[in-house]
């Protein structure tokens, strides 16, 4: 995954490529998941999202947070603290001066002015660039058709 800036909210986020490792354990986490999330994924995947948060159309993305919200909260917590820390520890905040700013850092929050609701739609957009690889697959095979006999 290449290094992309894009704006949310009136903020510069840059987004880094999540460590190989991280990314087997995010998948793992997510997998049970995946039936549920599979319209969330899909529409993440077409670039459903990216449009949406990229017009600020907050209405459309939300029909895509509940259930991935949803799911995170059928979780164990320290699985969904997972899955929402390791994917905002690979963003970072444009600050002053045009100097980059870690979203979490040593495993906390470090921005106080990020809503639970932006949170969620970051997770799913670095979610959606890191794991590009593994989800698609995973989720369209879940909602295709069978194969005749």
């Amino acid at each position: 995954m290449q290094e992309f800036e894009f704006d949310f909210n009136g903020r510069a986020i840059r987004v880094r490529a999540i460590p190989a490792l991280q990314q087997i354990t995010l998948v793992r986490k997510l997998a049970p998941l995946v039936a549920t999330l599979a319209p969330v994924l899909m529409s993440a995947f077409k670039g459903d999202i990216t449009k949406a948060i990229a017009a600020q159309d907050f209405s459309s993305v939300s029909g895509v947070i509940e259930p991935f919200a949803q799911a995170l909260s059928d979780m164990p917590q320290e699985d969904a603290d997972f899955i929402i820390k390791t994917a905002l520890a690979a963003a970072l905040v444009r600050g002053d001066k045009d100097k980059w700013h870690s979203l979490v850092m040593n495993g906390q929050i470090m921005q106080d002015n990020l809503s639970a609701p932006d949170m969620l739609m970051l997770t799913i957009r670095v979610l959606k660039e890191n794991l590009a690889d593994f989800i698609p697959g995973l989720a369209m095979s879940l909602t295709a058709s069978p194969a005749p006999e």
